[in-house]
């Protein structure tokens, strides 16, 4: 546990400090929101806290971003079979590639 806490904080130390581009931010709005719905805790204070350390957490396009992908992660982490919509599955996506890059970054600098 002590490892993947030392890994987090590497993540976070690496990933977090860069400046965002809007399109960044609400993709981490939008897998925090999915995460949420989806009671994914790790993932959910992860995109919490990087969102809080730029200060976007508040943000009414965030919020909103947020929102919108809560309602789809609980959704999706309830049900079997269901086709998403495209909208939907812009969200999963969403959600997808900022899990893969948390999961990567974090295996790749435990393997240094």
């Amino acid at each position: 546990m002590l490892l993947l806490r030392k890994a987090f904080f590497l993540f976070v130390s690496i990933v977090a400090v860069p400046c965002f581009a809007d399109d960044e931010t609400l993709q981490v709005c939008t897998a925090g929101g999915y995460f949420s719905g989806a009671d994914d805790k790790f993932l959910i204070g992860l995109a919490t806290h990087i969102l809080a350390k730029k200060g976007a957490l508040n943000t009414e396009p965030c919020r909103a971003a947020w929102s919108k992908a809560y309602d789809v992660g609980a959704s999706f982490s309830r049900s079997v079979g269901k086709r998403p919509t495209e909208s939907e599955l812009a969200i999963i996506k969403s959600a997808a590639r900022f899990s893969d890059k948390v999961y990567s970054t974090i295996v790749k600098n435990m393997e240094r």
